[in-house]
């Protein structure tokens, strides 16, 4: 039997909004086959019953130009991290921030 593909959803947070609302979606149908993680940037005014293990990579949003650009360094190195350490077979983003994350942690 095959292993159990490993799926990293990952979005800035689970908070009132439609990428969240789709993340949620996507862990509910991707949960039936798939080890399914929700990964959020902060977990703050958390609005949606998840459907799966979420992880807090505890980075939150930041004011100022220089802080926003830390800050997704952060993201980045935080993520690589994480997708080596679940071994993840797939990083999906949702949202422009997300998108970034992955990109770079991907590399």
């Amino acid at each position: 039997m095959d292993k159990m593909k490993k799926i990293i959803l990952l979005v800035p947070s689970l908070g009132i909004g439609g990428q969240e609302r789709i993340a949620i979606n996507t862990a509910k149908c991707l949960k039936k086959r798939y080890d399914v993680r929700l990964v959020i940037f902060q977990k703050k005014d958390i609005e949606y019953e998840y459907p799966c293990e979420v992880i807090d990579l505890s980075v939150p949003t930041q004011r100022g130009r220089i802080a926003k650009i830390k800050n997704q360094f952060r993201r980045i190195i935080k993520t690589a991290k994480l997708r080596t350490k679940l071994n993840a077979d797939v990083v999906i983003s949702f949202g422009g921030t997300a998108n970034i994350t992955n990109i770079g942690s991907g590399i």
